[in-house]
């Protein structure tokens, strides 16, 4: 046996190394598979060990961390503090439009995920739902210009550490969409967030950053859905002639195209966009509020029949809120509030996964990021059933997989 291990060394050195490397990941999966792997135990029945490994230093968790896998009650959210300056108009989703956060513990008692002010009687303005739309009841001809609580998500809040850099902010009393007609703004047609399962993701196309290849590459959705994602970019790329994103049609390669070539040849029901943390750098809220309208308008034109979802960005860790002066939570929270106030309730949404995501002061939990930024490939999951709970379904829409022209 010597002899012949001896023969590959001098005659194959390189294979040899190979599988001298697959033999120790293998046996470091076997050793972390009850504890720190223990997160990915369910993917050992068909992922080999090397893999189940590299997935874990992905994330920041080696064989020998112990007990520090993400812990597998996925559908456990933690109530989040609200912020109740947003001045969008968009409330949270709730089962019954209670502007409840995330899922509540059952008890009816609590005041957590209330909205004031949008507690309104049956015989308010923002009429009543009705197979998902609100309607006014007594068909009056002055239009509420309200956004219901169950249209979009409310902004989530968080905690100040008072570190960050005030020349990427804009005022706090910085005023942003007042449109009273056209694109962004209500007109009393109103749609309400629900639960939907993986079909209804077939026509829709996920637009962002490092974020969203994360949640193509971790979250279970590559064989559900089109994404159009590239690390580093930015609202001020996206339509740019010279920028090229990676695009990847449900369960097929990737290519390399512009969005606007892509969204001039394509055609898709739903359009989701994840952007912001790279733009944190650059001053300040309202510039980067005015390039997304932008962005938002641009979509609209080429793909005027699509529903449009703008994700708030992602918070980060406390970690980095609270010691950073530009990627911090302060400036992450004002700027959701800019680009919430575009939704319309009607075909432009408001989600914001940082309900699902975070602790009780708006921080993105440790136990999710291993860079305090990104979540964890074990965590991405948690984005995608967010993604689930807050869809919206016109009624009488013809539900249709996106195709190429």
């Amino acid at each position: 046996m010597l002899i012949f291990l001896r023969r590959v060394l001098q005659r194959a050195p390189l294979l040899a190394l190979i599988l001298f490397i697959w033999l120790v990941l293998t046996v470091l999966s076997l050793i972390g598979r009850g504890r720190a792997y223990k997160d990915y135990s369910t993917e050992h029945g068909r992922l080999p060990g090397l893999s189940i490994v590299m997935r874990g230093i992905h994330d920041h968790v080696y064989p020998w961390s112990g007990d520090k896998a993400v812990s597998s009650s996925a559908d456990a959210v933690e109530d989040i503090e609200i912020d109740e300056g947003g001045g969008s108009g968009a409330g949270l989703k709730g089962d019954s439009g209670s502007g409840a956060v995330g899922e509540q513990d059952g008890n009816s008692g609590t005041e957590a995920g209330k909205i004031e002010g949008l507690e309104a009687d049956t015989d308010s303005k923002q009429g009543q739902k009705q197979n998902g739309k609100t309607e006014d009841p007594e068909k009056s001809a002055e239009v509420s210009m309200e956004i219901p609580a169950s249209s979009c998500s409310k902004v989530v809040s968080a905690k100040d550490y008072g570190v960050a850099d005030e020349s990427y902010l804009s005022p706090d009393d910085t005023v942003y969409n007042t449109d009273k007609e056209g694109l962004f703004a209500p007109n009393g047609t109103y749609y309400s967030l629900q639960e939907v399962d993986d079909s209804y993701f077939a026509d829709a196309l996920m637009i962002g950053d490092s974020r969203t290849v994360g949640l193509y590459e971790y979250g279970d959705m590559a064989d559900v859905t089109s994404f159009m994602a590239r690390e580093s970019v930015s609202i001020y790329d996206l339509f740019d002639d010279d920028e090229k994103l990676d695009y990847t049609p449900k369960g097929k390669e990737t290519t390399r195209r512009t969005l606007k070539d892509l969204l001039s040849k394509a055609k898709f029901k739903k359009i989701y966009i994840s952007v912001g943390v790279n733009e944190l750098g650059v001053p300040d809220t309202k510039d980067y509020y005015e390039e997304f309208r932008k962005v938002v308008t641009k979509i609209n034109k080429l793909q005027p029949d699509a529903l449009i979802f703008i994700q708030g960005i992602m918070h980060v860790s406390k970690n980095m809120s609270s010691t950073d002066r530009v990627y911090n939570n302060r400036a992450i929270v004002q700027r959701n509030k800019a680009i919430a106030t575009l939704a319309n309730g009607r075909n432009i949404f408001y989600i914001d996964m940082n309900a699902d995501l975070c602790d009780e002061n708006g921080d993105l939990k440790e136990e999710f990021t291993g860079d305090g930024i990104h979540l964890k490939a074990a965590s991405c999951e948690r984005w995608h059933k967010f993604l689930r709970k807050n869809a919206i379904v016109i009624p009488g829409s013809a539900e249709t997989a996106s195709s190429e022209q």
